[in-house]
């Protein structure tokens, strides 16, 4: 997975924050295994880093989804290999189960091939206001309702001030064995994004495109499949 967040912690409780490369690969920056007591933990988090801040985010709640693995220096190599499909049993995700990492990886993938097009289009990413794909999603004041399986596009500021554009997904959407992957998801909700972005205030949901679910902050939009 390219650009995700890393972060190296030291037995003395320095954290050390890095991005994989375009192919996956890191290094942990300013350490010295010689003068240092070594790493006790390397986390990956599903954050996509850019030269300019962070684009998005794949989200469960207020966490970033990560995958965790804790380290004992004496014996550990230091190459970790934090593979999407081969989770091993000293991982840990969270704040999700690590049964469902492989889902989660899926998600952040889409959502970044989502925003390649959307770069190639020459669109200007709002990196000031991160997108949160908010991934099996439970949360009725994002119009979460877990009696349907969908996706939800909220706008920038649509839930109030200072909120951010967020892709809601509910939990049956959120596996990628869920029927139309990813293009009734990732793909669709992160074109309405592009829209917001060109649109800014006067961006809206086109009439044949939405359902609108009550919730008790606002009345939110909920695409259907």
């Amino acid at each position: 997975m390219a650009s995700v967040r890393v972060f190296a912690t030291t037995s003395e409780g320095t954290v050390i924050e890095t991005a994989t490369d375009s192919r996956g690969r890191y290094t942990v920056p300013n350490f010295n295994a010689d003068s240092d007591s070594g790493i006790v933990n390397v986390s990956i988090a599903l954050t996509h880093i850019t030269d300019s801040g962070e684009s998005f985010s794949v989200m469960n709640g207020e966490n970033a989804i990560s995958l965790n693995f804790g380290i004992d220096p004496a014996t550990t190599d230091c190459k970790i290999n934090f593979e999407s499909w081969n989770v091993h049993d000293d991982m840990v995700a969270s704040p999700i189960s690590t049964d469902l990492w492989p889902d989660a990886a899926s998600i952040y993938q889409y959502a970044l091939n989502a925003e390649s097009l959307a770069i190639s289009l020459r669109v200007e990413l709002d990196t000031e206001s991160t997108l949160r794909v908010q991934a099996w999603c439970d949360d009725p004041n994002l119009g979460c309702d877990t009696a349907q399986d969908g996706a939800y596009f909220i706008s920038k500021n649509e839930l109030g001030d200072d909120t951010p554009p967020i892709i809601a997904m509910l939990p049956a959407r959120s596996s990628s064995q869920s029927a139309g992957v990813p293009d009734n998801g990732e793909y669709h909700e992160y074109g309405h994004y592009f829209l917001s972005m060109q649109a800014g205030d006067n961006f809206e949901l086109p009439p044949g495109d939405k359902t609108t679910v009550a919730t008790t902050r606002t009345r939110q939009h909920a695409t259907r499949l």
